[in-house]
């Protein structure tokens, strides 16, 4: 991947992270946590 590139995929991260925060926000914390269970969750049924 050339500099410009990781650039242009660093941006996008970006701007993704500061919309799922924003939406995080709106949840309600008991929901929060749970969707932070099932999230962790998925991460480790994917390693081997």
């Amino acid at each position: 991947m050339t500099a410009e590139g990781r650039a242009a995929r660093d941006r996008a991260l970006a701007a993704l992270a500061t919309e799922f925060d924003r939406r995080l926000a709106r949840i309600a914390p008991r929901d929060r946590t749970e969707l932070q269970r099932i999230l962790l969750e998925m991460l480790d049924s994917d390693r081997p």
